[in-house]
């Protein structure tokens, strides 16, 4: 058999079909059947047309045959052939032009090209990873250039690709259950049928054939009620004619005739208005038969309804249970269980869906580290970095130390560095769990301002060897709340081993020093009652412990912070406040901050409806300064900040307000910023028309020794679905010095179909020079961008 190519596809679902299978086919009644696609339909035939798909041919199972001709529609299913690989990402280049190059940092006309591409790969539709590319290189020397290239297999997406797997499975359960189908035919037909008694109580003939019937019974009424005085008038004329003809007729012959004639005319009267009763009798009675037929049907419907309903709804409480514990299972046991007390069979699953659940994360070439608070924290390597956390807990990372995540910026003499860790313990890493690292490896573990020859004349070389071992325990109170204690000991720094601590494991292990352990405590909880979210952190660190987490000062440092997040007024209102004190990570920090010093940041954001949005931040704000080619510092002051931003429509054109006010409170001697303990406000005024957005800025920038006025404005035209235009002005005016400029930008983006977005940005513009003047700056920047 043979059908022809189908002009129409069947909504049925069979998604355990899988293509890259061989099925094993069974003749049965002379039709092949297919058990793993559908329990309801058999297979009758299939073949491969033009557009190399297999198109399957279906039948009804209750099928019957007679003369050779099946007595049903075929359906077909077109079902595509799934590749071996399929790919989605997206390329990403940008090259940007600075003629100058802001403060503290002064160099000119520097290039910087960057490359990234990031590809999403997934095998037979099941087993994700991800690839990820990326280089930036420039000819600037402060800037590093740096490329890297990292496989990393993709543990969320697997996930979700076991949780579509399982809601597929549910689903096709649930649409071919023989207790909701039966039910459900039942009810249909119930529905139709009561449909159809409605139509025949409610038809709009028959409410006129009611009106008709009891216009005629109300004539026929006032007919009868007119023939009655007629008829006593004639009776009384009957009376006189029969006593006359009577007189006359000595047989009486006339007076029977006369009798006869008056009796034809009364039976007659009688029988019309028997007639019209009888027709509206007739007709309330059929009404009265189906409104009773009706409301007995209607009673039945409602409770067939309600058994529908209640058994639909057991079936999507087990479909979203299903798909909400896929979601919560932790491990594969935890997976394993949810599916046997749900009735799944794990056969619906990929295979070795066990072991890539537990695959907390895999990566190769570059990937980050992020492990525990004393021992590797916010690091890039180029190696190999496993994590592996079924029920227990092993973890693996070796590879050279790529860059950490604050220090990959600055362009200075770097040591190579490498790390090796192996991680081992019990338990779920984001539950209760107990885990032992070993850290082995090369880092500079000093900032710049640490003294590591102890101020010998013949100091030895240095000697960035490490080793060392933390123990952490995390243990959950609740699903809101849990605590984090983690104890470490390192090797001592090269110019501290001497005598019987001179080996660098040893002196790992000698426990009568206590300059060489840390310790450290996390706390985060969640209170429902009043959504409040509170994390806590306190570390201490001896002045010779070494790790791979943090840059040390060769000082003893007791750190401690507290962050506390709550809402008020229906979470209108959010307030986040925070303290921090000696919790530094930054290898350009001085060690004169490792004393009493105590960082604030507050913030608070109101939302109400209708009304602007406003936010008002105080925080500590980090200025990096370049002291000559070898030496960097950081410096530290308190920025305020407050937004007020509004949308709105007016006259049916969108619109937005935002104003910004922001204070630096810094002073020029802790600052290479010409801008120091300066405050500036900003208002911006947006519409957004059909292919038109229009934007006017206007700002005041008040220093100590001037006031910058700024007011500008920008156009972006969106003249085709593919085509966007835009530009602007800006204009400068500065106070006492007396300098106006004007500076400007151009800007276009070029959609083509099937090849990517192309950018093109170009501004010339204004930056803080020297004497307090603005310099010209000219930026250029050219983006091109795939996704596919």
């Amino acid at each position: 058999m043979k059908p022809a190519k189908p002009t129409m596809l069947s909504p049925l679902d069979f998604t355990t079909l899988d293509s890259s299978k061989s099925y094993p086919l069974h003749r049965l009644h002379d039709t092949l059947h297919v058990h793993l696609l559908h329990p309801d339909y058999l297979l009758i035939d299939f073949y491969i047309n033009q557009d190399n798909e297999k198109v399957f041919v279906y039948a009804d199972k209750n099928i019957n045959r007679s003369g050779g001709i099946y007595k049903t529609e075929v359906t077909p299913v077109i079902i595509k052939k799934q590749p071996l690989f399929t790919v989605h990402g997206n390329v990403y280049y940008d090259v940007y032009y600075q003629s100058n190059i802001d403060t503290p940092f002064y160099e000119r006309d520097i290039y910087q090209h960057t490359i990234r591409t990031s590809l999403d790969i997934t095998y037979k539709g099941k087993y994700p990873v991800r690839l990820n590319f990326s280089t930036r290189f420039s000819n600037s020397g402060m800037i590093r250039d740096i490329t890297g290239i990292g496989f990393n297999f993709n543990p969320q997406q697997f996930k979700n690709t076991l949780t579509d797997k399982v809601q597929a499975y549910v689903l096709r359960q649930l649409s071919g259950n023989k207790l909701i189908d039966s039910l459900k035919r039942e009810l249909d037909k119930k529905v139709a049928a009561l449909q159809q008694l409605r139509y025949q109580v409610e038809r709009p003939d028959l409410l006129q054939q009611m009106i008709e019937a009891r216009e005629r019974a109300y004539v026929a009424k006032l007919h009868a009620s007119k023939d009655s005085a007629i008829s006593s008038n004639i009776n009384s004329l009957k009376n006189s004619v029969v006593t006359v003809l009577t007189n006359n007729d000595s047989e009486g012959s006339g007076k029977n005739q006369t009798s006869d004639l008056y009796e034809k005319m009364a039976n007659k009267k009688s029988q019309l208005e028997n007639k019209a009763d009888s027709a509206l009798q007739r007709l309330e009675t059929s009404v009265a038969k189906h409104k009773q037929q009706y409301d007995s049907l209607k009673q039945e419907v409602d409770t067939l309804q309600q058994r529908y309903q209640k058994v639909l709804a057991v079936y999507e409480k087990l479909k979203a249970k299903a798909i909400n514990n896929i979601a919560l299972a932790k491990n594969p046991e935890a997976l394993q269980s949810e599916l046997q007390s749900l009735g799944i069979p794990d056969t619906v699953l990929p295979k070795g869906y066990k072991k890539l659940m537990a695959l907390r994360s895999v990566g190769i070439g570059r990937s980050i580290v992020d492990y525990s608070e004393l021992s590797a924290k916010n690091i890039t390597i180029n190696g190999l970095q496993v994590e592996y956390n079924p029920s227990y807990y092993v973890a693996v990372a070796t590879g050279f130390i790529d860059y950490r995540f604050r220090d990959y910026i600055v362009n200075t003499t770097r040591y190579k560095q490498y790390l090796n860790i192996i991680r081992a313990g019990y338990g779920m890493k984001d539950g209760n769990n107990t885990i032992l690292t070993l850290f082995q490896g090369k880092k500079q573990v000093y900032s710049y301002y640490s003294s590591n020859s102890g101020g010998a004349v013949n100091s030895p070389q240095p000697d960035y060897n490490i080793v060392g071992f933390t123990v952490e325990k995390r243990y959950r109170l609740d699903q809101n709340n849990f605590i984090t204690a983690e104890f470490g000991k390192s090797s001592l720094p090269y110019f501290r081993r001497t005598g019987e601590k001179s080996n660098l494991v040893s002196s790992a292990l000698t426990f009568k020093d206590r300059t060489n352990e840390a310790y450290a405590v996390k706390v985060s909880s969640f209170i429902p009652s009043t959504q409040t979210r509170i994390n806590g952190m306190y570390k201490h660190t001896g002045a010779d412990y070494q790790s791979f987490s943090y840059f040390t000062t060769s000082s003893t440092q007791n750190a401690w912070q507290l962050k506390v997040e709550q809402p008020f007024l229906k979470r209108r209102l959010t307030f986040t406040g925070s303290l921090r004190k000696n919790d530094f990570s930054s290898p350009y920090a001085s060690n004169n901050f490792q004393s009493n010093t105590l960082f604030k940041s507050i913030q608070a954001t109101i939302r109400i409806k209708k009304l602007p949005i406003v936010s008002l931040g105080y925080f500590p704000t980090a200025q990096l300064i370049k002291a000559n080619d070898d030496l960097y510092f950081e410096n530290y002051y308190y920025t305020l900040t407050g937004t007020a931003s509004h949308s709105y429509r007016y006259k049916g054109t969108q619109i937005n307000t935002l104003l910004t006010y922001i204070r630096f409170y810094n002073k020029q001697p802790d600052s290479s910023f010409v801008y120091f303990n300066t405050r500036n406000i900003m208002l911006n005024q947006a519409f957004y028309f059909k292919r038109v957005t229009w934007q006017l800025t206007a700002s005041q920038t008040k220093s100590t020794d001037y006031t910058l006025y700024t007011t500008g404005t920008n156009v972006q035209l969106k003249l085709r679905e593919w085509l966007l235009i835009g530009g602007g002005v800006k204009y400068n005016n500065q106070t006492i010095i007396n300098q106006q400029q004007v500076g400007y930008s151009a800007n276009t983006t070029v959609r083509v179909p099937h090849m990517g977005s192309l950018q093109l940005f170009v501004e010339k513009g204004f930056i803080p020079g020297l004497n307090r003047q603005l310099i010209e700056n000219k930026v250029g920047r050219l983006t091109f961008i795939r996704n596919f």
